[in-house]
């Protein structure tokens, strides 16, 4: 969400093409944690207005929680995997990695 809420704010001070394509990308951010809500058998209707109404404070790291089914701060969390995007050779060519933590 504060990805979506910082490219939208820039897609507004940006003309021509290109805010449409920040605002698009800004949407699709948006997407995902009502995605992983519906995935998790979630009322993500929910989920997602109290979402929004925690990150309009400052600093904000809230996210869902699919164990609870409820929004949760990201700091008292521990990671379960580390994600890890590694180089092949010299070519600009990368592949991502999912590790456990």
């Amino acid at each position: 969400m504060i990805m979506a809420k910082e490219i939208d704010a820039l897609a507004r001070k940006t003309p021509g093409k290109k805010s449409l394509a920040m605002e698009a990308f800004s949407r699709a951010l948006l997407a995902i944690p009502t995605t992983i809500a519906d995935n998790a058998g979630l009322d993500s209707a929910e989920l997602i207005s109290q979402l929004r109404a925690e990150h309009q404070n400052e600093g904000c790291t809230a996210g869902i929680d699919v164990i609870s089914g409820s929004v949760g701060t990201a700091s008292t969390y521990k990671p379960m995997f580390r994600l890890y995007l590694i180089q092949c050779g010299t070519r600009n060519k990368y592949y991502v990695e999912l590790s456990p933590h």
